[in-house]
């Protein structure tokens, strides 16, 4: 009876203690790009708690992560804010994107967002010669080879759709070199010369690394980008860039919130260790600065995470390890007679040239189709060093690591989120988990967005 009193008693003590320990309830969200201000503006307006305090550490000296945005000059010597990386979005691919931008009230669609026409040519790096050319003021897509190819683009946009609905089991394994392959009336030169460019120039990667993507994955993106012969709007762009949007939500809601809400920037995140004897997370960041937590939410990279969870469980840094990643260059310059644009340069937004030999496709965006205030300016996404010299005169560059989702890729990610989801990692603790677009099955603003409200329902911190 007395050691039934005195664990009783030990029991309630424990309890006490966890209850005062936990009253803070103090959240690290690490990374400040899409999905770690999307957990904040969504814990902050939704958090289940009047004890939350809330801090977002992010490396970089600004918000916005992978959209990233800087002021840049144009032709005329103006500065205007130039995304470096995801520049569009659109209805029915980034619904919860554009509801969170109509909860802050961001915009006048007639002031601040630019309406674009996605207008393209295809063709060989340094050839006169398009594969393909959508209506602009040239003349030279009105011919009988060229409406012929529009109409295999449009057939080859008609069934990736259908794929992107269909209730078909284990899409999630099906590569883009499978897709193609069961497209029988589609010539294999068109596939070569067409489709597998248009494809590869959505993210900018190799035609080889392209055909081992998951179609599921990239169906996302190429279901909602239709190109219309007759020249349609398809795509908004928010003229302070996307990175603007991601830091006026965080600035916005910390103005707002019932939260304290504190942002760490410039702030490298070196280490993240659960302390089983306190109960809390010890954060490691800059050169000696610590500071404990009662949760934590990763938003950072696959690869950045394995690095930051210093005393987790070995296999699981193993496969954040192995989750596939390239490293893509984005360039801003001014280089109008570049040999990666085709054509006329005031004709396209899209110029995308290939390279056969190497297998590489660029994708060089005239900025200055999307609004006037780019006047004189492209961006183009490289590969490598020998691509970047081909660029002549003044020119920005920004590096970025984009995963490779292959069907490998969405298996295991997947994995990853439920063994965290289901307690496997004890060195991890019970109130860490993972989000990001990574994490999904492609990664977007929007895919970021759905990442993190799911990241916050797991700890139980909102309604």
């Amino acid at each position: 009876m007395k050691k039934l009193i005195e664990w009783s008693v030990f029991f309630c003590l424990s309890l006490t203690l966890s209850a005062t320990s936990h009253a803070s309830r103090k959240v690290a969200i690490i990374g400040g790009g899409m999905s770690g201000v999307a957990a904040l503006s969504h814990l902050s307006r939704f958090g289940n708690d009047p004890n939350l305090e809330i801090h977002l550490f992010e490396m970089q000296e600004r918000l916005g992560g992978n959209a990233s945005t800087q002021f840049l000059e144009n032709s005329d010597g103006e500065l205007v804010p130039v995304d470096f990386g995801a520049q569009f979005f659109s209805e029915g691919g980034w619904d919860k994107y554009i509801q969170l931008q109509k909860d802050y009230d961001l915009f006048d669609e007639e002031v601040d967002l630019a309406n674009v026409s996605v207008g393209l040519i295809i063709g060989e790096e340094n050839s006169k010669r398009s594969y393909l050319e959508t209506p602009s003021r040239s003349l030279r897509f009105i011919s009988v080879r060229n409406v012929k190819k529009l109409l295999v683009l449009k057939k080859f946009l008609k069934y990736s759709r259908q794929f992107y609905v269909e209730k078909r089991k284990s899409k999630e394994r099906v590569t883009v070199e499978d897709f193609l392959s069961e497209l029988p009336d589609i010539k294999e030169k068109d596939k070569r010369n067409i489709i597998l460019p248009f494809l590869s120039s959505i993210l900018g990667t190799p035609m080889e690394e392209t055909k081992k993507l998951s179609f599921f994955s990239l169906t996302h993106l190429v279901s909602f980008r239709p190109v219309h012969p007759l020249g349609k709007t398809d795509y908004q762009v928010p003229l302070i860039g996307m990175g603007g949007v991601v830091e006026k939500i965080a600035m916005l809601e910390k103005a707002k919130s019932s939260y304290p809400i504190h942002f760490h920037l410039s702030t490298f995140v070196k280490s993240v260790v659960y302390k089983r004897e306190k109960d809390v997370y010890e954060i490691s960041y800059n050169e000696k600065d610590l500071a404990e937590f009662d949760y934590v939410i990763m938003t950072t990279h696959a690869s950045q995470t394995a690095d930051i969870l210093i005393e987790a469980e070995q296999e699981l840094k193993d496969d954040l390890k192995s989750l596939p990643y390239i490293t893509l260059r984005t360039v801003v310059h001014y280089d109008k007679d570049s040999s990666l644009i085709l054509g006329h340069p005031s004709h396209h937004l899209y110029n995308i040239a290939v390279n056969p030999k190497r297998g590489e496709v660029y994708n060089t965006i005239n900025l200055e189709k999307i609004h006037p205030m780019y006047k004189g300016m492209f961006r183009t996404v490289v590969l490598n060093d020998d691509v970047y010299d081909k660029i002549s005169g003044e020119k920005f560059s920004v590096e970025f690591h984009h995963p490779l989702v292959t069907p490998f890729f969405l298996e295991k990610s997947k994995m990853i989120k439920q063994s965290i989801k289901d307690k496997k990692y004890p060195h991890l603790g019970p109130r860490l988990t993972l989000a990001g677009g990574w994490t999904k099955e492609h990664e977007t603003q929007e895919t970021a967005i759905i990442s993190a409200e799911e990241a916050l329902e797991e700890l139980s911190l909102v309604e």
